[in-house]
């Protein structure tokens, strides 16, 4: 068929044709926009989930909604290497020039880029901020980055609720943001909330499963101590796969809209492979659609997109995904896969592997690619090494680790091993 006309847009990031599945995020988003502008508390989550998930896609569309409701929306995404100090002066400085383009420049504004200029030249290197007002002094200029940020935080809050309106930060790519500099920005949304500020930040990123309860660390099966308490405004909401129903929906109405219908058991065939990633059935109706002819698409159509698809996973998707993994964490990885990559038990692995798994589990789970959880509400499983349960994250990834696995290493069942690899310490 016309390539022109398809409706199937698998480059990551890229807005689908129908956005399914994510309504409710979409709801609670808009609601607790609304709260913030009437001084109210609300939360907006740190969006998580495997790769192919759509988390950029959803950021997106929230950012949107943010700015189609007047708020002043600063979004960046985030760099390796880049600190957060850094990032929350790029992100006011954006804020700011929004306001001072969108009102007549006030004293208020002009203060405001005072005091950025003030903590930008004490707290921020290797960046030029082109703020053309004295430096005020006296407010963010400690030194103390987490009371500087708290107060041009704030700073910012006053301004927008001035303006009847509110502030959003947005970061995408969140993960690229040493975990521990998340308590800095906390503390300042904390205070913002504690005096009815109108401000707020949303995040998109990979983080490990067990961040995703909003617990942290004490959640974490490798950890034995309790954190340090938090206020807790920072919290996480984890995309999961679509179901069958909305899966179909993603593949068939952009379709009907074309005016071309999906065969038989075409649907099927195709919901299933892709296990409900968002990005995997855009990839599959694209093949689909350039392999079919008329106004159809029927079942042997569907087998060859989905057979191209799997190809192209195996050749260059997979490889890239697991590049940075040491020898330890694919013979791992292999482990979970061989043992069919869903709700394996930790136990199995601490039990057949000839080293301790623990630094390799840490690290695919802060990539993303697996997900660890307790497969009973038990707290005193928490601090027992074995008792949880750990599921492959990325579709195809169970299929193809294994392959994987033998062509990275000489010999899967004997391979060689550096002194306390994988132990994490």
């Amino acid at each position: 068929m016309d390539p022109r006309r398809s409706p199937y847009t698998p480059n990551p990031g890229t807005p689908p044709a129908l956005l399914a599945g994510r309504a409710d995020i979409r709801e609670n988003f808009e609601i607790a926009l609304d709260r913030l502008s009437m001084g109210r508390s609300a939360n907006i989550p740190i969006i998580t989930g495997g790769r192919g998930s759509g988390k950029t896609v959803i950021f997106d569309s929230l950012v949107n909604s943010a700015r189609n409701k007047g708020w002043f929306v600063a979004a960046e995404e985030a760099i390796p290497g880049r600190d957060f100090k850094t990032l929350i002066a790029i992100m006011a400085h954006e804020t700011l020039k929004e306001m001072s383009a969108r009102h007549r420049v006030s004293e208020q504004i002009k203060r405001a880029f005072g005091i950025l200029k003030a903590f930008a030249s004490i707290s921020v290197g290797g960046i030029r901020l082109d703020i053309d007002v004295d430096a005020v002094t006296g407010t963010a200029d400690t030194g103390i980055i987490e009371r500087d940020i708290r107060q041009l935080i704030l700073e910012l809050g006053k301004l927008a609720r001035s303006h009847s309106t509110g502030v959003l930060f947005a970061l995408d790519e969140a993960q690229a943001v040493p975990q521990e500099q998340y308590s800095v920005l906390d503390s300042a949304l904390h205070a913002a909330a504690r005096t009815g500020l109108p401000l707020s930040f949303l995040a998109a990123g990979l983080f490990p499963s067990w961040q995703v309860t909003g617990e942290g660390a004490d959640r974490d099966p490798f950890s034995t101590t309790t954190p340090a308490s938090r206020s807790g405004v920072l919290r996480y909401i984890r995309l999961e796969p679509l179901n069958q129903l909305e899966s179909r929906r993603v593949l068939e109405l952009p379709a009907e809209a074309e005016g071309v219908a999906w065969k038989g058991d075409s649907l099927e065939r195709a919901t299933q492979f892709c296990e409900g990633s968002p990005w995997m059935l855009q990839m599959v109706g694209e093949m689909a659609w350039a392999t079919a002819s008329g106004e159809h698409i029927r079942s042997s159509d569907a087998l060859v997109a989905i057979s191209e698809v799997d190809k192209r996973l195996g050749e260059w998707f997979i490889p890239r995904l697991l590049r940075h993994l040491s020898d330890a964490d694919i013979a791992v990885l292999n482990a979970i896969a061989k043992a069919g990559g869903r709700n394996v038990h930790a136990g199995t692995l601490f039990g057949q592997l000839p080293f301790n798994p623990r630094g390799s589990l840490i690290e695919m789970a802060r990539q993303d690619l697996i997900e660890i959880f307790w497969p009973y509400d038990r707290p005193g499983l928490r601090r027992d090494r074995a008792h949880f349960n750990i599921s492959i994250t990325v579709p195809g990834l169970t299929r193809h680790a294994v392959k994987f696995a033998q062509s990275r290493l000489i010999d899967d069942a004997d391979w060689s091993m550096p002194p306390n690899a994988g132990n994490g310490e």
